[in-house]
């Protein structure tokens, strides 16, 4: 290879399929040695400034599951190495309704599981569909897994992965968004990464406007998009302080605490019941027994 300074061959004498590579290579060679002269001198090499311009853009999330169904606790494949172990999918008889707003089914999904209240896995899938496709879909450790593993322990095994990830999505919620890698404190790493990714944004063009679409298809995908345009638009949401009341809400007052004004009401009632009931537990003070007497 020719250098600066060096003797320089003829490039007329070179082939033609080599003549072009050779100047360009040249005149490479030729610019990085005057930058480093530039750089040697203090010279600072003009930049000439980016132009940018800032447009809004409405954001819309379209959710369409592909296929409603239940996970089969009993047929469970190994991936290839060896760490998780997803669970078959089976279509099934589940809602064939469009899903029209990603939050509601938030709402729901964070629900803590309860008789009255809280869903299941089964009862998700089947009306929002499945809950990710690959490496995005509910699986479990391998590790986790007893050999022989009887299907009552694999199915425990799942509903404690969808826990979990209800725990976690629940987290997120009540946090900013840039915490949620200390989330690998109390949760494990992969999903965290999953919860920083940045959701795939497609701009199109409605009404002669550009308008950014996030596509989902799996419940995963669309709890992440909710939380990250959450968090763009600077919004907070809280969990409501009333006891047995398993909703969240959006954050309008820095000391609102409750989802809306019946569960207020109720809360401070049975807050007032339970100050009397621990007043009448006390002692009675001396002076109120000599009184007596």
């Amino acid at each position: 290879m020719a250098r600066i300074g060096s003797p320089v061959p003829d490039y007329r004498t070179l082939p033609d399929a080599e003549k072009e590579a050779f100047i360009f290579q040249r005149l490479q060679e030729w610019d990085a040695a005057m930058q480093r002269r530039d750089i040697a001198r203090g010279i600072t090499p003009y930049r000439a400034p980016v132009k940018t311009r800032t447009v809004p853009l409405p954001l819309e999330l379209v959710f369409r599951p592909d296929v409603r169904g239940t996970y089969n606790s009993n047929k469970v494949t190994e991936d290839e190495d060896s760490i998780f172990c997803f669970f078959d999918f089976e279509p099934g008889t589940g809602s064939e309704e469009p899903v029209e707003d990603a939050w509601e089914m938030r709402d729901l999904f964070v629900r803590p599981e309860d008789p009255g209240w809280g869903p299941r896995l089964d009862g998700i899938t089947l009306v929002y569909g499945r809950f990710g496709v690959g490496r995005e879909d509910i699986s479990v450790p391998s590790h986790k897994f007893p050999t022989p593993c009887h299907v009552l322990v694999s199915m425990q095994l799942l509903q404690e992965e969808f826990r979990e990830w209800q725990s976690l999505i629940r987290a997120a919620m009540t946090t900013k968004m840039s915490t949620w890698p200390t989330l690998k404190e109390k949760f494990p790493a992969h999903k965290v990464d999953l919860l920083c990714e940045p959701m795939r944004l497609a701009v199109e063009w409605q009404d002669g406007r550009p308008v950014g679409i996030i596509r989902c298809s799996g419940i995963l995908q669309a709890l992440i998009a909710t939380l990250q345009i959450d968090a763009l638009m600077d919004a907070e949401y809280r969990f409501c302080a009333c006891v047995g009341c398993p909703k969240s809400f959006k954050v309008k007052r820095k000391d609102q605490r409750y989802c809306d004004e019946d569960c207020k009401h109720r809360q401070v009632v049975r807050d007032g019941r339970e100050r009397q009931r621990k007043a009448a537990q006390q002692p009675k003070s001396r002076h109120t027994e000599r009184k007596s007497k």
